[in-house]
């Protein structure tokens, strides 16, 4: 029996002041495209050599999420289809195509995102298929709003618009957090992504050859000693 839930709320677009970002790249956002007949949300998974291209798997918060996006686009001029991005409090934030740094929140998501599997057969979804520890291989795609670690050891997010870039710090820095990251990064600064449920991933160089980053678990946030949920 398949006991995994999952909602999407929408909401009318409306303009985002929070946090937002992500790394640039078709692998590191979700996306709405023409899917067969209608418009659909996806992930692009680069596995290896293999690029895949995973929809969504059917539902009505499904068709209500790329509906919502769509909007979400419409409102900031764009047409229809792109890139947009859930948070760590599974806010859906659509960025505007023209690069200029305008945001539309267009609903919430709650509970699993669930992909069809193109490499392997069956479906996956963005969280931990079983129990992983600090360091164990992330072999799903990586998707999340990126946050950094300073030299220092200081969490951090850099706000960055269309003119001036801020240093942004939550209320209480989480040293456990900051412990677990250092257990894979030892020394320098670190960019790493906070997806969906707060799941905490970043990439260390391969054993084999150290031009490859893989990507790794690091963990979950702990959201009573992170940022708070922007509204």
């Amino acid at each position: 029996m398949n006991c995994v839930t999952w909602s999407f709320t929408p909401q009318r677009p409306r303009k985002w002041d929070g946090r937002y970002a992500r790394i640039p790249g078709e692998g590191t956002a979700f996306h709405v495209r023409r899917h067969g007949n209608t418009w659909w949300p996806l992930v692009i998974w680069a596995a290896g050599d293999e690029i895949a291209t995973c929809p969504m798997v059917a539902s009505s918060p499904a068709v209500d999420l790329a509906r919502a996006v769509n909007q979400g686009k419409r409102m900031l001029g764009a047409p229809d289809g792109g890139s947009f991005v859930i948070n760590e409090f599974g806010q859906v934030l659509v960025p505007s195509s023209a690069g200029d740094g305008r945001v539309a929140l267009v609903g919430e998501w709650d509970g699993a995102l669930e992909f069809t599997d193109p490499l392997h057969g069956g479906t996956f979804d963005l969280a931990p298929g079983k129990p992983l520890v600090n360091g164990d291989l992330w072999e799903r795609p990586y998707l999340g709003v990126p946050y950094h670690l300073s030299l220092r050891g200081e969490v951090y997010f850099w706000d960055e618009d269309a003119r001036v870039g801020a240093k942004r710090l939550p209320p209480v820095q989480d040293h456990e957090l900051i412990d677990a990251i250092r257990a894979l990064r030892p020394y320098g600064a670190v960019r790493f992504v906070v997806g969906s449920g707060g799941l905490v991933l970043t990439k260390v160089p391969a054993a084999s050859r150290w031009t490859v980053w893989e990507a790794r678990y690091v963990g979950r946030i702990n959201y009573a000693r992170w940022f708070g949920k922007e509204v």
